[in-house]
C-alpha cells in the first residue's frame, strides 16, 4: 500500500464501519456489501494494518539507533505519531475481527 492508495483504503474502511446496521434477530452488525465486498474490504484492512504496524516498527528502530540529542526536541511529535498509529492499528484489528465474524455468519447462512 502506498500513501495514495492507503488514504483511499482508510476512507473506504471508515465508510463501511460507519454505515453498518445492527440486525437484532441475528445479533450482528451488517456491512452494506455482498460477500465479495467483504473479502475486498478485509484485504484492504490487512494492508492498512500492515502499513500502521510497519510505521510503528520503523519509529522504534529509529529511536533505538539514533543519537537522542538530535531528536529530543521532536519527542512530543514522535509520541503523538506513535499514539495515532497505535490507535489506528487497534481499530483496524477490531475491524478485522468483525469482518471475520460477519463472513463466518454469512457463510453459515448460505449453507
Amino acid at each position: 500500500m502506498t500513501g495514495l492508495t492507503g488514504a483511499t483504503h482508510l476512507l473506504e474502511i471508515g465508510q463501511a464501519m460507519a454505515g453498518r446496521e445492527y440486525d437484532e434477530t441475528r445479533f450482528l452488525s451488517i456491512t452494506r456489501t455482498d460477500s465479495k465486498g467483504l473479502v475486498d474490504l478485509d484485504e484492504k484492512v490487512d494492508g492498512a494494518l500492515r502499513f500502521a504496524l510497519d510505521g510503528l516498527s520503523t519509529i522504534g528502530a529509529i529511536l533505538a539507533y539514533c543519537d537522542h540529542k538530535e531528536i529530543v526536541g521532536s519527542m512530543p511529535h514522535v509520541g503523538f505519531l506513535i499514539d495515532g498509529l497505535s490507535d489506528l492499528a487497534r481499530q483496524l484489528a477490531e475491524e478485522k475481527i468483525h469482518l471475520a465474524h460477519e463472513m463466518l455468519v454469512r457463510s453459515r447462512e448460505q449453507d
